[in-house]
Formats: C-alpha cells, structure tokens, sequence
C-alpha cells in the first residue's frame, strides 16, 4: 500500500459515505400507512428546519422528533417505531469500510457528519465503529455545519 507521509489525517463523512440507505421500505412502509406521497417522509424527517437546527445544536434531539411526531400527527409510541423504521436499512458501506480499515494504521482517522449529537452512540452501539476512528465529531456538538470550514478545523484541532 502507497502511503503519503504528508498526510497525516483522514476525514470521513457518515451519511451517504460512511453508511448509507440500501433498503429504504421501512420509510416507504410509513408513506402507506400515513398516506403520504414517495419519499415525503424523507422531507418530513430530513427536510424541515428543525432537522437543521437539530444538527446546528440549536435544538435538542428530543425537540425535533417532537416536531416531527406533531407534524405527522403521531402519539409517543409511533414516533419511536418510525425512528427505528426510518434507520432500519441504513448500512455500512463496505467499500469505504474496507478503506478506512486498510488506512487505520497509517492515518489519525475522524468521522466529520452534520448530525445530531446521537451518531457516534448509533456507530458504536449498531455498526461497532468507534474503533476504526480517532474521533467522532458532529455538527450539533460543535454548532457548525458542513461545508462551513470551521466544521473542519474542529476536526483537525481534535
């Protein structure tokens, strides 16, 4: 393997690199049930402004899904089932697994994503990653997103 030794560190994204939707019927599966047209959840849920101000760190995690829960006019107990279906075919993409492991050795690692603060706990607890990376940063943690180069440096500096 070619290694550069002027670089020093890798920064990966998550969503739609790192891990991504391979079987979206889950969400499909809510669109029936709620009536909605195609890929309307996927508005829903990662459309709207609280989405952004969830990631920003300008709202907790809880106060989005709330949002979303009274937009779709969902009780408690439904609003948890969607966010396990939502997520359910999400996956590692083993392409980008399989290169990030390769380089683990060689490079400091980090995952950089506009996320709310829970990715690194879902990486951890569903996919067993945390140990492929040196650190784990998302926007809400840090109140900038991506591409702003602020959400950079944090990654570097950390």
């Amino acid at each position: 393997m070619l290694v550069d030794r002027s670089t020093k560190a890798l920064i990966w994204d998550c969503g739609g690199v790192l891990v991504r939707t391979e079987d979206p019927s889950g969400r499909r599966q809510w669109e029936q049930k709620l009536g909605l047209p195609s890929y309307d959840i996927d508005r829903v849920v990662l459309g709207s402004k609280a989405w952004i101000q969830a990631q920003c760190g300008e709202i907790p995690e809880e106060a989005y899904w709330t949002e979303v829960r009274v937009h779709l006019g969902l009780d408690e107990r439904a609003i948890q089932d969607l966010r396990r279906d939502f997520y359910a075919g999400d996956r590692i993409n083993p392409v980008v697994l399989d290169v990030i492991t390769r380089l683990r050795p060689h490079y400091k690692q980090a995952i950089l994503s506009n996320a709310v603060p829970s990715l690194p706990e879902m990486l951890r607890d569903r996919f067993h990653m945390v140990h492929l990376c040196d650190v784990m940063i998302t926007s809400a943690s840090i109140g900038v997103m991506k591409p702003d180069p602020h959400a950079y440096r944090a990654a570097l500096d950390a």
